[in-house]
């Protein structure tokens, strides 16, 4: 597995610089007090403005995944499975690669959307595969973290979780290794872990309509889909914290000639 910095696609190198970034310093206090973000339940408008400028791939690359495991989980119970073990395997070997395929492209459609590109669902699902390994790795490694430190120490697991819930976007917007990631996550979310659970309680809220009947599914994947620009507008929030000192609030930004779908 591939965990070194790889050139960032030529597409995207407005967006994601190919040159390594400086350091990541220490948050900085303003005036003595501690930075105040955002509302994380503030980011659900500006998100949504910024999903629906790249409608299609987010429908695709976020609300298709949801949707499909979610209706197999209603209409493949445990009874149902074990009778139709080779169909049930069948789907769940298409969904997951369907879900692997779409890996990369996930954090880099959300970044690019924030950062004001369109671009076609081909060509972010390409430019993604260039950060596949080191994502599918970074997901590895955060899941037995999480898995050891939950189980076996419970605090330290949550801890972890705040540590390293944005390691994503700082690889793929830094375009750096697994273990870098991890390091400025938790460097840049150090003393501001409101900002963070802020963040994840609302995602479990927009996806909490999953248990309606019926459309429940549809519900939690259409809400959960709005808010996925959210975490990658946490992220350049941080990002303008250790710039300029404040977590401003993220605009949306509308490229003059955008290109289509």
């Amino acid at each position: 597995m591939n965990t070194d910095e790889q050139p960032a696609s030529p597409q995207f190198a407005a967006q994601f610089s190919q040159q390594p970034p400086a350091p990541l310093p220490q948050p900085t206090p303003v005036q003595g007090e501690p930075v105040k973000f955002p509302s994380a339940f503030s980011l659900f408008q500006p998100s949504t403005q910024l999903v629906t400028k790249n409608l299609t791939n987010f429908i695709v690359i976020y609300m298709l995944p949801t949707i499909y495991f979610a209706l197999m989980g209603r209409f493949f119970n445990p009874k149902i499975a074990n009778q139709h073990i080779g169909l049930w395997l069948g789907l769940v070997g298409v969904g997951t690669a369907y879900n692997l395929v779409i890996l990369g492209a996930r954090p880099l459609l959300a970044l690019g959307t924030v950062h004001g590109r369109q671009f076609g669902l081909l060509e972010v699902i390409k430019a993604g595969g260039r950060y596949f390994w080191r994502l599918l790795g970074l997901y590895i490694v955060l899941g037995a973290v999480f898995f050891i430190g939950i189980v076996l120490f419970i605090v330290p697991g949550i801890i972890m979780i705040r540590r390293y819930a944005l390691a994503s976007y700082f690889l793929v917007d830094q375009n750096i290794g697994i273990f870098e990631a991890m390091k400025r996550s938790a460097t840049a979310t150090k003393g501001y872990s409101g900002a963070v659970w802020g963040l994840i309680g609302v995602q479990a809220l927009v996806g909490s309509p999953s248990w309606i009947p019926f459309i429940g599914p549809f519900l939690s994947s259409a809400t959960t889909m709005l808010y996925a620009c959210a975490p990658a507008m946490r992220y350049e929030e941080f990002k303008a914290l250790h710039t300029s000192g404040a977590a401003s609030p993220v605009q949306p930004q509308v490229p003059p000639n955008p290109v289509g779908n």
